[in-house]
């Protein structure tokens, strides 16, 4: 949830691309801890980064997963110009999460990370 919080803190505009934030008085900046349809999508998310993270010693096998996954977001309505919003709101989220233990070297890593993500997945989008 904290992920879509900074999400929506840097880009309100950016809840227009989910189902979730197509309904009626959908407030981005509102805490949608409770919001089932939030709650739902923040969750596969998290899984699928946590995946990501998992398979960085298997670049063959995870190439052709972000290439699918920039595909299918291209068809969302995503462009390149959300993948730093994104990618910054990952890195906050990472920062509040760790708290003492994102030093510099875990930032770099994770930005540098961060940005093989986005560079594969607009790829092939």
């Amino acid at each position: 949830m904290l992920l879509f919080k900074h999400i929506f803190e840097a880009a309100p505009q950016a809840a227009a691309l989910f189902s979730f934030g197509k309904v009626p008085g959908f407030n981005p900046l509102a805490d949608h801890s409770s919001n089932p349809a939030v709650v739902k999508h923040a969750t596969g998310v998290v899984k699928t980064v946590g995946v990501a993270i998992g398979m960085l010693t298997q670049l063959d096998s995870l190439v052709p997963v972000l290439k699918d996954l920039g595909k299918r977001h291209t068809k969302y309505g995503v462009v390149a110009a959300h993948y730093p919003i994104v990618g910054g709101a990952f890195l906050k989220t990472l920062e509040v999460g760790l708290g003492a233990a994102y030093t510099p070297e875990v930032a770099a890593c994770f930005t540098a990370m961060w940005g093989v993500v986005e560079s594969v997945m607009l790829s092939d989008a």
